[in-house]
């Protein structure tokens, strides 16, 4: 229970640090209505709503007979409650909901995207993903249309790129909305290390973030890029190699396993005995061991028979 409860409050503080809350002007109730005062308590704005929320960005949200609407810091609404539902600014942007439908509104109060979408989430680095007529687009601060396609789902991925469906199918695009990765995929993964693997028919293959090919489907398992090398077999029942960024693969030791690159080592597993290979591949040392744990600061635990110890590089 007490790991819960940090694990809680550790993700409480994230989301407020990350929300650039200020506590200049703080909630406070009085009787049944709140309003807003400063650290030594001095009343700022009275109490007059039914709920409020922290200020983001020197607005906050303001309740009134389940309407919600938005006040600055000097008490100014600067919109009146009339909203179904609102979220915290973001990017000087903030989402309303009227009857069930979405928009944005501006610092100054100002309908800045038509209230007229399905769905719509936060603007993140000037743009956002907006559902319309059941199909998702991008578009810019100014409402403009970004994405060329329509797709069922779009999403954020990493590195400014967004991962977008058509049916059961993925890829991925820019901001821009121009494709880096068609959309002909049964699965894409995280990225890591830089790169972005792809599954079709049962297959894994590479790419780079910009949606260079580093290898084309053909592995029937592959772990994702550490460290710039990737673990991966043609076939399971054959030794694993590895891959680097240019695609060039590397023949290891006859194992079974092979664990991804940590600290430039790989722990390998032939006939439940453990060694280690270089990112060259080389044999560093000998499956000898009952268990090897992952180099961390340059030293790995290992176990022999009742026995533990440590080894280097």
């Amino acid at each position: 229970m007490k790991k819960l409860v940090l694990l809680l409050a550790i993700l409480l503080m994230s989301q407020l640090l990350s929300a650039q809350i200020s506590y200049d002007l703080i909630p406070y109730r009085k009787a049944d209505k709140w309003g807003f005062c400063d650290k030594t308590k001095k009343i700022l704005i009275p109490a007059k709503y039914d709920k409020v929320d922290f200020f983001h960005d020197g607005i906050a949200a303001i309740m009134i007979n389940e309407l919600w609407g938005f006040v600055n810091e000097n008490g100014i609404e600067i919109v009146k409650p009339i909203y179904n539902s609102v979220e915290p600014f973001s990017e000087g942007m903030a989402i309303v909901e009227l009857n069930g439908k979405y928009g944005f509104i501006n610092a100054k109060g100002k309908v800045a995207i038509p209230i007229i979408y399905q769905d719509v989430v936060d603007f993140k680095e000037g743009i956002t993903e907006v559902k319309l007529d059941g199909k998702y687009s991008i578009i810019d601060k100014d409402g403009n249309l970004i994405s060329k396609t329509k797709y069922d789902e779009i999403r954020n991925y990493s590195e400014g790129l967004l991962i977008v469906r058509i049916q059961n199918k993925y890829g991925i695009i820019d901001k821009n909305g121009d494709d880096i990765i068609p959309v002909k995929y049964d699965n894409i993964s995280d990225t890591s290390d830089e790169t972005i693997k792809v599954k079709i028919n049962g297959k894994y293959g590479f790419y780079t973030l910009k949606g260079n090919i580093i290898a084309q489907p053909k592995y029937s398992y592959a772990e994702n890029f550490s460290e710039g090398i990737a673990v991966v077999s043609i076939n399971n029942t054959k030794p694993r190699r590895l891959l680097n960024k240019d695609g060039n693969e590397k023949e290891t030791v006859n194992n079974f396993t092979l664990n991804q690159m940590i600290e430039g080592m790989s722990i390998f597993m032939y006939f439940d005995q453990y060694g280690v290979i270089d990112k060259d591949g080389q044999e560093i040392v000998p499956p000898k061991y009952d268990m090897i744990n992952n180099f961390s600061e340059g030293f790995a635990v290992v176990k022999l028979y009742d026995t533990y110890g440590y080894i280097n590089k």
